[in-house]
């Protein structure tokens, strides 16, 4: 007997089909099979829940990822808010140097106005003094002009004074002698100054301050249209007589007289 129990125990430890044969004989069968199925759902459940916490692991990371993500945005949204801070304040410096550019602006135009209206009132008065100018040089070119024309006139008449002291004593060396003299005669040709007239010459005079060319050809002109049968002298007498003009005299045949 204690044979038999010993050979029993032996097959039971070492003969795995005996001892599931055993147990099915002693009910066991059953509830093997049933914790066999449930090791099965246990692994199944198992490899489901490596699965999640793989799957865990990897939204973990991701997770993380995002976090470092968002840390990384989160110091970037911290340096655009101080940086944002930084324009702010110059911003607010620019509205600061606009509004006091304003203020002088304003009183710059101000100022302006200001000078405009000054202006105005000097361009007013340069109006008037423009005005009272050119009325006042009219006057003063009229009177110029009588001055001028009085000047002219006692130059002339200096000069004829002269220049008839001159032609009779230059008459009188010659042996002849004035029978008249006339102011101002009237030629086919225009007016003379004076006519002087002799027993043998006629003169004819014309009296210039400043004589020019064209005077000279004048009164050549007067003097050949002048009807006499005396010999007829023209001169021409002023103070200011060019060198040139001497050469155009002789041609025209006029004597030059300088005073």
């Amino acid at each position: 007997m204690e044979s038999l129990k010993k050979d029993f125990l032996e097959l039971l430890e070492k003969d795995n089909e005996f001892r599931l044969t055993v147990m099915g004989y002693l009910g066991f069968k059953e509830i093997i099979d049933r914790l066999n199925k449930l090791d099965e759902k246990f692994d199944r459940q198992h490899e489901e829940i490596v699965k999640l916490n793989e799957k865990f692991d990897r939204q973990h990371e991701e997770i993380v990822k995002l976090n470092e993500k968002f840390d990384r945005q989160h110091e970037e949204i911290v340096k655009l808010n101080e940086k944002f801070d930084r324009h702010e304040e110059e911003i607010k410096k620019i509205w600061e140097e606009l509004k006091k550019l304003n203020e002088k602006f304003d009183r710059q135009h101000e100022e302006i106005v200001k000078l405009n209206e000054k202006f105005d009132r000097h361009e007013e008065e340069i109006k008037k003094l423009r005005i009272d100018f050119e009325e006042q040089n009219r006057k003063n070119e009229v009177r110029f002009s009588r001055i001028e024309q009085t000047l002219g006139d006692l130059t002339e008449a200096t000069i004829s004074r002269f220049f008839l002291d001159d032609l009779k004593e230059e008459i009188r060396d010659e042996g002849d002698k004035i029978i008249s003299r006339k102011r101002r005669v009237e030629t086919p040709n225009g007016e003379v100054d004076l006519v002087v007239e002799t027993s043998r010459s006629l003169y004819i005079v014309e009296v210039k301050v400043r004589p020019r060319r064209d005077d000279i050809s004048s009164l050549a002109s007067k003097t050949a249209n002048l009807i006499s049968e005396k010999n007829k002298v023209a001169i021409l007498a002023g103070t200011v007589i060019k060198k040139d003009l001497y050469k155009v005299a002789e041609k025209y045949g006029v004597r030059l007289y300088e005073y």
